[in-house]
């Protein structure tokens, strides 16, 4: 039994619904929740990587006739709804548009019913949002940990309320352009990965305020200080304890030149940097021998540094200087 006929099946009553939660179970690897202007998808991955599209749940295009809705108990609600299926054996649910307060215990009810049916296997949960004007509403989501925005652009605002509502985040996707400033004590400064693209002159206060184990930005505006300021706080230990890896991609020039005159070139072995990133598929290796490298005061971490007209990027090794051995040439 597929996904799709699971979910489905527990639909038809509530003696039914128990029997699958608590008998039947099937393995769920994680749990993706896609909203946008067309409603919700929701996608499950089983323990062998496949996916499967179970659900789409959207308002209908147009006034329900009554001889094709049913009244259906989803979740803890209870909602006269009308099923369809498409050429793929999609299953659709529609809401009627015209009814009032209807989208939100819907939109619950699925939620709700897909936790009920697969929170045994302890899976995680991934939310995915396209921000335009006819999103509709949003609802809550237990256990979300990561998050990929989409869109155009999002009020700074917007995305606090986003990262307020969904507390338990790990690591965050964000492309549209922020609009207005972030706040000093921004929860996107709290994530242990970020992603951002469009981040413009919101760089430089993302970078100021970063405590991510990962940071990937793009389409940031700073410049050669902003730069130097990352390398000298992350070398006296004053910001950037958990960092691993940044990765910046710059659209003002950050003058090279500091790179080469003012910091030894990478000279250890080992020299393959290897890691797992959050955003890029697969594991991650980075020839160091092309990179510069600075070591922290504190601890006597080593890591690699390398500044290109328009990029910039620090990888932190686990390892202190006597870690390494000089490489001989």
């Amino acid at each position: 039994m597929n996904y799709k006929s699971f979910f489905l099946l527990s639909l038809c009553s509530i003696r039914t619904e128990k029997l699958l939660e608590h008998h039947l179970r099937k393995g769920v690897r994680s749990i993706g929740y896609y909203f946008s202007s067309k409603g919700i998808q929701v996608l499950v991955e089983s323990p062998d990587g496949s996916r499967e599209l179970i659900i789409v749940v959207k308002a209908g295009d147009k006034p329900l006739h009554s001889y094709l809705i049913s009244n259906t108990g989803i979740g803890s609600f209870q909602r006269l709804v009308k099923f369809c299926k498409d050429e793929d054996d999609l299953i659709t649910i529609q809401y009627p548009i015209r009814l009032p307060n209807y989208e939100k215990p819907v939109k619950q009810g699925i939620i709700e019913q897909v936790t009920a049916l697969f929170t045994r296997s302890s899976p995680t949960v991934h939310l995915e949002i396209q921000i335009d004007d006819r999103l509709g509403e949003l609802v809550p989501i237990r256990g979300v940990q990561s998050t990929r925005l989409s869109g155009n652009q999002i009020e700074t605002k917007v995305l606090e309320e986003l990262f307020t509502n969904f507390p338990d985040q790990k690591d965050a996707v964000v492309l549209p352009k922020l609009i207005g400033e972030l706040s000093k004590d921004s929860k996107l400064f709290e994530l242990e990965s970020l992603c951002i693209f469009n981040a413009f002159l919101h760089a430089v206060p993302i970078l100021e305020q970063s405590n991510h184990r990962e940071l990937q930005v793009y389409d940031a505006i700073i410049g050669e200080a902003n730069v130097n300021s990352v390398v000298r706080k992350w070398i006296e230990n004053e910001a950037y304890q958990n960092l691993e890896v940044m990765r910046i991609s710059s659209r003002s020039s950050l003058g090279p030149r500091m790179n080469q005159e003012n910091h030894t070139p990478w000279s250890l072995e080992p020299y393959m940097f290897e890691y797992e990133s959050r955003f890029l598929s697969g594991s991650r290796s980075v020839d160091c021998r092309q990179y510069h490298q600075i070591q922290r005061t504190s601890d006597g971490k080593m890591a690699a540094f390398r500044i290109r007209k328009y990029s910039f990027e620090l990888y932190v090794w686990n390892r202190s200087r006597d870690q390494f051995v000089e490489m001989v040439h």
